[in-house]
């Protein structure tokens, strides 16, 4: 597709291509952080179910 001739001079399909890509960053940004929020709902679950000081330090952090 993106190598086909002429592809890249069509400036619809080259913006298109430019937002898919923008999206598609933003996605994996979200993806990120929601796997991080999932590790701080889990370390403060085991916070909550037991007193841990290095748990506590890393929550700190």
């Amino acid at each position: 597709m993106t190598s086909a001739p002429g592809f890249w001079s069509r400036e619809g399909q080259s913006k298109t291509l430019k937002e898919l890509s923008f999206l598609k960053e933003k996605k994996d940004e979200w993806n990120k952080l929601g796997g991080l929020y999932q590790e701080i709902v889990t370390l403060g679950e085991l916070l909550r179910e037991e007193e841990d000081e290095d748990l506590n330090k890393e929550m700190e952090r």
